[in-house]
């Protein structure tokens, strides 16, 4: 056998182990209430999407949700479990639509905002450039923004502000999706409702500023560290020390 061959077979082998070892997708996409009971109590809804290793809880278990409320945030707060295989079979963006983002709104709610990390992250971006003001806004951490030929395609241009999307970007989920990107340059898209934040380490730093470039500079935060729950928690304490999500609904705290 030759070494590409083996390599082939080994890549086959690892999509399988990959594809049997993700749980299945569901309908409704299952929640988790991570502020008290499900009941609504407040006019504002976060709703958290983990990473690829992780499960909604985990957000409870890292001290963001005791952080938030800490902080004075007054808002109703779930977990999604949008693993995977919810990305892979194209499920996700129906499922939050039809399962989380429409029952919400049905519920009262007035403020909705999408929080992730990593794929989380990504997933956030993802709904909001496929559902234009469906949310008020989205937190998005470390996001994944897509494979290596598609940054270096974004690069090549010289980043996201001179990049150009072709008419190829109608039939590919990455082109989209940094088309969505680039529309975020316009005031009315960006402005007091997308947050980026990351480590200047970590793996997806390339994408992630060239994202930062077209967003408003005290809307992105980037500080020294990697791709790990550290600093992520980190970004996360100076998001809420600076008040950035206090509007209507939201407390300012102490």
């Amino acid at each position: 056998m030759t070494g590409r061959l083996i390599f082939i077979v080994m890549l086959a082998l690892l999509s399988s182990f990959i594809t049997a070892c993700t749980p299945p997708t569901t309908v409704p996409i299952g929640t988790v209430c991570l502020s008290g009971s499900c009941e609504k109590k407040n006019d504002t809804l976060l709703v958290f999407l983990p990473g690829i290793h992780d499960n909604p809880e985990v957000y409870s278990d890292k001290g963001f949700i005791a952080a938030a409320v800490r902080n004075g945030v007054k808002a109703d707060m779930i977990g999604v479990d949008a693993h995977i295989g919810y990305y892979r079979e194209k499920k996700f963006l129906v499922r939050m639509k039809e399962d989380v983002i429409e029952p919400a709104t049905r519920r009262g709610y007035k403020h909705i905002w999408l929080v992730g990390i990593s794929l989380g992250g990504f997933g956030g971006i993802w709904f909001d450039v496929e559902n234009p003001g469906e949310i008020d806004g989205l937190l998005s951490l470390s996001p994944y923004l897509g494979e290596p030929e598609m940054i270096d395609e974004v690069a090549r241009a010289g980043g996201l502000q001179k990049w150009q999307p072709s008419g190829k970007m109608e039939l590919d989920d990455q082109h989209r999706i940094w088309r969505g990107l680039k529309n975020y340059e316009f005031p009315e898209k960006s402005v007091g409702r997308v947050y980026l934040c990351y480590g200047l380490s970590d793996k997806f730093v390339l994408p992630d500023s060239m994202f930062a470039a077209v967003l408003p500079k005290e809307q992105v935060f980037a500080i020294e560290g990697d791709h790990d729950w550290p600093t992520w928690r980190k970004l996360w304490d100076d998001l809420l020390k600076k008040r950035v999500f206090y509007r209507e609904g939201w407390s300012p705290g102490p």
